[in-house]
């Protein structure tokens, strides 16, 4: 268990308590690096495996397995001073503990298994087997000794017994023997990082040794029967650094595609000065001496030494072509540092600064930025997890940061690209606050991080949170862009999301913000009145994330229907008629059963005296059904107006008054009606003894709804 420990200057973790507080976004309005409040509970999933105000809960590692659980591990300890126990949780992808999984969701192992020993004195680090089966690797310290413990743990969260080359069924314990011709056990072994071969299931291991003369890096192979494996049956230490300064540590395994073995290395050179770069095994796990120079590449930050820069490496992962190192340097420990190389340990120009990517987040002398988490999103932006400390005298908070897959801090990400997120609350002092060690993308292509929280007086508690990556964006397009009552309108949505896929669409008609699914990004609608009217869209994506889009629509009233000017062949002068169909006069909703009035009004403007006008029909047309007819006759002489009313619909009743009509809709099945008015006129006129009649025939078509 660790805390705030020194090395070179960095701060790293040590020890601490604290009480967790999470106030996240919703999931509907979430904007990239927002916490998930949805997830766990409130927002977080809490290991606290011990009580007490010395206990002592941390999350090491977090990865997701092919069913979308999380699983987590780390080291729990009852009270200061005492040993430390390693732990393995398993959660639904809610966050929720998977209570299937060992006891009540835990497995830990825990005396007699390993009497006497410290278990997890180390970094913990978490892989998946081939068959399912977990694989942890941490350490375990006996009398001062620390030996390199591999566990294997079943998808039921036991002791997998199969896993047994030392009378110890289900972990193996292996001694890191320096490089040379009489070996000498390590004195402390710590891990860093851990990978499974997808062709063998052999599990390899590195870290760092240390010995009397200085620390080395050491790869570790165990197979997945726990027997040893590779070229070493003992585990050999690596010392990449110069003889006069005989230091090197290795953290992070990349397994290439033909079985070789990349690790991400620390070397010192001879003036003490810090190198990252790359070192390459064989698929034995032989070093590879033809790649760089001896088989190991090393390069300085930034291209230059850094007088007196002590580097320490946290994770290794592969972005394409890349692979990423992240580390610190104790030279300037508020600024995190990334080195990209090529698979042949040449720094990658297009990364960073010619290979090299830093950032800082606070301005303070003595400020501290540290990220031990770095996870690679599909489209190669990269996720780093840590911590960040305005000041010596300030608490620690929680850190996520996203760099564009170039390396540089991506503005779409929270503020400028990092996320602050205190987990603790209380009267805190540069002793508390909460730390993130490790991230993994989760099966929803969002970011799962774990970590610990220590507020004052409390126990330290494991904590498990996850963050939203990208939101998903939606528009949608009008056509026409200008509709009259009654036109058929045509919505298209559309909806896009760098991380998942969109899953569906709702579409809002009333301007209220309720969604109604739709089968599809199209819909067809029509609008009973004239005036604004707002529509709204709605996507969701792949892991519940929505979007809204808006847009409104100006609703003209339908058009006049004009009737045509007299036949040029006359000297006659015809007066100008106007037909206006007045329907559907209701709301946007009509409940059955009630009445849908439309009315048929003429205006009269004649031009010559004696002009005459005669409705010879007029016909409505109401859907498909059964006929109904009703005639009513009104007027004298030659502005007699007849009226013909011609009605399909079940069950419908009509009642006429002059130039109206009204329908009774009751019977009329939910859903979109049309309504159909066909006109039909005769306008004559004599003069100079000639007579000229004109028949036109007009329509106009209205849609209405009924609830």
């Amino acid at each position: 268990m660790r805390l705030l420990e020194r090395r070179g200057g960095i701060l790293a973790l040590a020890s601490c308590l604290l009480f967790f507080g999470l106030v996240a976004a919703p999931a509907a309005s979430a904007a990239p690096g927002d916490f998930d409040s949805s997830f766990g509970s409130g927002g977080t999933a809490v290991s606290e495996l011990n009580t007490g105000s010395a206990a002592a809960t941390e999350v090491e590692d977090v990865i997701v397995d092919s069913s979308g659980r999380i699983l987590v591990a780390g080291s729990t300890t009852p009270s200061t001073g005492s040993d430390d126990t390693l732990f393995v949780e398993r959660y639904d992808a809610n966050g929720t503990l998977d209570t299937s999984f060992g006891d009540h969701g835990v497995f830990e192992l825990t005396p007699p298994a390993l009497s006497g020993e410290d278990v997890a004195d180390g970094t913990t680090r978490l892989a998946l087997e081939p068959d399912g089966d977990v694989v942890v690797a941490t350490s375990a310290a006996t009398l001062g000794v620390s030996q390199l413990l591999v566990v294997e743990v079943t998808p039921a969260g036991s002791l997998d017994t199969s896993f047994n080359a030392g009378g110890t069924p289900g972990y193996v314990q292996e001694q890191v023997d320096s490089n040379a011709l009489t070996p000498i056990p390590a004195d402390l072994t710590v891990t860093q990082g851990l990978a499974v071969a997808p062709s063998t299931g052999d599990i390899w291991v590195d870290g760092e040794a240390s010995f009397a003369a200085g620390t080395d890096a050491f790869l570790e192979c165990v197979s997945s029967s726990g027997t040893a494996c590779g070229s070493d049956s003992a585990g050999t230490a690596y010392d990449f650094g110069s003889v006069s300064s005989p230091n090197s540590q290795a953290a992070g395994i990349v397994i290439e595609a033909d079985g070789s073995i990349l690790i991400g290395v620390e070397a010192s050179d001879s003036s003490g000065d810090g190198e990252f770069g790359l070192a390459h095994f064989t698929a034995a796990g032989s070093l590879d001496t033809t790649f760089g120079s001896d088989g190991v590449s090393l390069a300085y930050p930034g291209g230059t030494p850094q007088a007196g820069a002590t580097l320490v490496p946290f994770r290794l992962a592969q972005d394409g072509s890349t692979i990423v190192l992240l580390g610190a340097t104790s030279v300037s420990s508020a600024s995190p540092v990334l080195m990209g190389f090529s698979t042949q340990g040449v720094l990658d120009p297009s990364f960073g600064s010619e290979g090299t990517a830093t950032f800082r987040l606070t301005t303070g002398a003595s400020a501290s930025t540290v990220m031990y988490g770095l996870a690679v999103q599909p489209d190669g932006k990269l996720d780093l997890a840590g911590y960040l400390q305005d000041s010596s005298s300030s608490p620690v908070a929680a850190e996520l940061v996203r760099l564009t897959a170039a390396g540089a801090l991506d503005p779409s990400f929270g503020s400028n690209g990092a996320v602050t997120q205190q987990f603790a609350s209380g009267s805190m002092t540069q002793a508390n606050g909460s730390i993130l060690n490790a991230d993994a993308i989760d099966s929803a292509g969002q970011l799962v991080v774990g970590g610990l929280a220590a507020p004052p007086s409390s126990a330290i508690t494991g904590i498990l949170a996850r963050a939203f990556l990208d939101q998903p964006s939606a528009s949608l397009t009008v056509s026409p862009t200008n509709p009259v009552v009654g036109q058929t309108v045509t919505l298209t949505g559309s909806g896009s999301d760098a991380g998942g896929t969109i899953a569906s669409y709702g579409w809002d008609f009333t301007g209220v913000g309720t969604y109604t699914s739709a089968s599809g990004p199209t819909v067809t609608t029509t609008f009973a009145t004239a005036g604004a009217h707002t529509v709204g869209l709605q996507v969701t994506d792949s892991d519940a994330q929505t979007a809204t889009a808006e847009q409104t629509i100006t609703v003209s009233p339908a058009p006049p229907v004009v009737l045509p000017a007299s036949p040029k062949k006359t000297t006659a002068t015809f007066g100008d008629q106007l037909i206006t169909l007045l329907t559907p006069a209701l709301s946007a909703c009509t409940a059955s059963g009630k009445t849908l009035a439309a009315a048929l009004a003429s205006t009269v403007v004649p031009k010559s005296k004696g002009a005459k006008l005669k409705f010879s029909s007029a016909a409505f047309y109401l859907d498909k059904g059964v006929k109904h007819t009703h005639k009513k006759t009104t007027g004298k002489g030659t502005h007699k107006r007849t009226v013909k009313v011609t009605t399909y619909s079940p069950n419908a009743t009509t009642k006429h008054v002059p130039a109206a009509l009204r329908l009774s809709i009751k019977g009329l099945k939910p859903g979109t009606h049309s309504l159909t008015v066909k006109v039909s006129y005769k306008e004559s006129e004599k003069k100079h003894g000639h007579k000229v009649t004109v028949t036109v025939t007009k329509t106009v078509k209205a849609k209405f709804t009924v609830c």
